[in-house]
């Protein structure tokens, strides 16, 4: 038997006088209680309580033995309470991937706080728009934009975050040159900044809706560039219009650098989603990692 749970049987019948009572404490049977105080006795070679029909008490021994085990009993809680409470502080390295625009423009801020306020954790940011796999890879947080379909991984848990949203966006000396469009549908006739993505696919069509209309505009793209800085800095420099995400675009806009187009329509919204393994006992550095990105970048409370 468990030496620690008969020790805390042992003492639960010395301090309430009963086998009865300290089954009813303990939450188990009188037999039990008898059964762990016998394997004690049998262990010692002595008698460690005394019983008669009317009353118990301990013998000599039996109170020795009892402020021995209450001392160790309160031992190893203490032990307990001091993992628990180490287990509470993150600490060590947590492994995430992450698309390099929504990781470098909305996830790094929150990142350099999170480290800020938890000095004995490290993170590895990988940015990729490469589709990761999670556990073969050995990461413990995927960000990913889309819908995410988990198919098969029962193992691994979603949360949703709040959405990544493009805007189309133009400098105040390209809108002064070529005009400014009201409506998407304008788009034809000006000139858009394209993105090159891995595969040598580019973004040929624009998709802005209102209330339950969608328009989807196909551009033409004289300049095509696989980084969104470089489409940013085409646009700062006069030459077109560029959809880009708000993280990126919004100091721009602040200074009056870039003026944001259709602002009655809503342009391309991707939806973000935080997928790590479930485990029904997480490690403190990612439950605690896990609790603070769906606070801070959570979708907003209704």
């Amino acid at each position: 038997m468990d030496k620690l749970k008969s020790m805390a049987a042992f003492v639960a019948a010395a301090e309430s006088n009963s086998f009865s009572a300290a089954a009813a404490l303990l939450g188990v049977t009188p037999q039990l209680i008898a059964k762990h105080v016998g394997n004690l006795e049998a262990q010692l070679g002595l008698k460690l309580i005394t019983r008669t029909t009317r009353r118990q008490s301990l013998t000599a021994v039996g109170e020795q033995y009892y402020s021995r085990c209450k001392a160790i009993l309160s031992d190893v809680e203490a032990a307990d309470d001091l993992a628990l409470a180490a287990n509470s502080t993150p600490r060590g390295k947590i492994r995430i991937s992450a698309p390099y625009n929504y990781g470098s423009y909305r996830l790094i801020p929150f990142i350099t706080q999170y480290l800020t306020r938890y000095p004995e954790t490290e993170i590895e940011l990988e940015l990729t728009d490469r589709f990761v796999n999670i556990v073969e890879e050995g990461y413990e947080v995927v960000f990913r934009l889309g819908k995410t379909q988990l198919g098969e991984s029962a193992a691994l848990v979603q949360r949703g975050l709040s959405p990544f949203r493009m805007f189309a966006c133009a400098s105040p000396a390209y809108l002064a040159r070529k005009g400014t469009p009201f409506h998407p549908e304008q788009l034809v006739d000006h000139d858009c900044l394209g993105y090159l993505f891995s595969d040598r696919m580019t973004d040929k069509l624009w998709r802005f809706s209102k209330g339950m209309q969608t328009f989807t505009i196909p551009i033409a793209s004289r300049l095509k560039v696989n980084n969104t800085m470089a489409k940013v800095n085409a646009a700062l420099s006069d030459f077109g219009i560029t959809l880009c995400v708000e993280d990126v675009l919004a100091p721009y806009v602040r200074r009056g650098e870039l003026v944001v187009l259709f602002e009655d329509f809503e342009g391309p919204t991707y939806p973000v989603n935080l997928i790590y393994a479930a485990d029904r006992r997480p490690s403190a550095k990612l439950r605690h990692f896990i609790d603070e990105v769906v606070d801070a970048l959570g979708p907003p409370q209704a």
